[in-house]
């Protein structure tokens, strides 16, 4: 087989085990928590041997940290789009706040949002990673887009670190607790647009550019 060839298919072969991997910690981390599971039982459900595990992971906390970004990741391009071509915070900041508030709804999150929260005295390292990688990389993402926007003179922004945690802050508002103590609690998708829409308002009837705020 030649190199190139030999190399695509380790790759191939590499992503598929990670895959089974984190598709066995999300199944066990929901179903039995965080400290409950154990690498053998992770091991057991991904068809694969504890080292293996370790060969792509350095232990649970790894894992966990790649299952959240993961479900993040999708925001990544969407969000370096908008700063690359120059969209305007009232058309792009709507559309990312909806995308964020969508994930922040979704079954997945929700769960393992529980599921940080239940584990948390017991293992609070997990309560770091789940922020790191979550809400921690999030807000560097839209950090960044606003201070583009402030260089563009779109917004008015003295402080973008703490604009960008008001804007979270509006994001999350009360829906995303109520889903979280209220699971049968299911937002449809022009809930969520609404809500997201209206904490952009707000956010640029305090930070946009008098007369282009919400262009």
């Amino acid at each position: 087989m030649p190199q190139q060839a030999a190399a695509a298919t380790s790759a191939g072969g590499q992503s598929r085990k990670t895959a089974r991997i984190l598709d066995a910690a999300r199944e066990m981390f929901l179903a039995h928590g965080f400290g409950a599971t154990s690498m053998d039982a992770l091991a057991r459900c991904a068809g694969v041997s504890k080292a293996t595990i370790y060969a792509y992971f350095d232990g649970k906390e790894a894992l966990f940290a790649a299952l959240v970004s993961e479900e993040c990741a999708r925001l990544d391009g969407e969000i370096a789009t908008s700063s690359a071509t120059g969209e305007s915070p009232g058309t792009a900041l709507p559309r990312l706040a909806g995308q964020f508030l969508a994930l922040l709804l979704s079954p997945w999150a929700l769960a393992i949002h529980r599921v940080v929260v239940a584990e948390a005295p017991r293992f609070p390292e997990l309560g770091i990673v789940f922020y790191r990688a979550g809400c921690a990389a999030m807000k560097a993402r839209l950090e960044a887009y606003l201070r583009q926007a402030v260089a563009r003179g779109e917004l008015v922004v003295p402080d973008p670190a703490l604009a960008t945690t008001q804007l979270i802050g509006l994001i999350r508002g009360d829906l995303q607790l109520r889903c979280l103590l209220e699971p049968s609690l299911r937002p449809s998708p022009a809930e969520i647009d609404r809500y997201a829409c209206a904490a952009v308002d707000v956010f640029l009837a305090a930070y946009g550019k008098h007369g282009t705020g919400a262009a």
